[in-house]
């Protein structure tokens, strides 16, 4: 019986025509998934445009780190009051080249903040970050640690492109 890559029998009976309808539906459809691994991705899922944020404390959070996300929320609110979040809702800060431009005002904040002589302790957090802004200049920056600054720039992808917050909330 001939092989093929992988070997083992539904490999010999692939080779020969010998396959289930369910073993031959389950391949074309692992060769569908990878030959579209490589392509554009799938739209996403239509949700809601707009509505809260929910920004969650994970439980290894300290104090210190809890009033961090206080700070964020209450800073992101205060932002959005004054209309300053962006018109288009949250942008693929990648694309925009709202990252680049976050990054070089972090860099020029920990840089001044250094000057006059009250460096940040932890990393220069944009409140509210940038995908919300659309630019890289924030409201208001805040002292956060890093993991702090991580878990809240990693909860902000479950909202999609365009999504318009109503009010940030803490949970």
């Amino acid at each position: 019986m001939a092989r093929t890559r992988g070997g083992g029998k539904a490999a010999g009976k692939a080779a020969a025509g010998i396959l289930s309808p369910a073993t031959a539906k389950l391949r074309r459809s692992k060769r569908l998934r990878s030959a579209a691994a490589g392509g554009p991705k799938p739209a996403p899922k239509p949700g809601p445009k707009s509505g809260p944020v929910d920004i969650k404390v994970p439980k290894w959070a300290t104090q210190a780190e809890k009033a961090q996300f206080r700070e964020y929320v209450k800073g992101a609110n205060e932002a959005n009051r004054k209309g300053l979040l962006s018109k288009s809702g949250r942008v693929a800060s990648g694309s925009s080249g709202a990252r680049k431009a976050a990054e070089r005002e972090a860099r020029a904040e920990r840089l001044r903040a250094k000057k006059a002589g009250k460096p940040y302790q932890g990393v220069a957090a944009h409140i509210p970050d940038a995908t919300w802004l659309g630019h890289g200049k924030p409201y208001a920056w805040g002292d956060h640690t890093s993991r702090v600054n991580s878990s809240i720039a990693g909860q902000q992808n479950r909202y999609p492109i365009g999504y318009k917050p109503s009010t940030f909330r803490l949970k």
